[in-house]
């Protein structure tokens, strides 16, 4: 999660995700609070094809009855409730 103002620097190579595929903004905080973006960072060029990468994402809040896509696994842990608070 990167939160905004920038309160510390990004891994060299790391990605803000700040729209979506669709061209909205892709804010996940509320509107009273600052821009807050998911960060990604790609694997090595020469990585093999047995690493491990995400290549999709899908934030479900479970509040406004949506859930988890077939296609997708669900992982139990939830974002950090603390800077997401307001998503949870």
């Amino acid at each position: 999660m990167l939160k905004e103002p920038f309160k510390y620097k990004l891994k060299p190579g790391s990605h803000v995700i700040r729209k979506t595929i669709s061209g909205k903004s892709a804010n996940l905080g509320s509107l009273l609070e600052n821009n807050m973006f998911l960060s990604y960072v790609r694997a090595p060029v020469g990585s093999g094809v047995d690493l491990l990468a995400l290549v999709d994402l899908c934030i479900v809040q479970p509040s406004r009855d949506e859930f988890c896509p077939p296609t997708f696994s669900r992982l139990q842990d939830p974002l950090n409730k603390n800077t997401v608070r307001s998503l949870i």
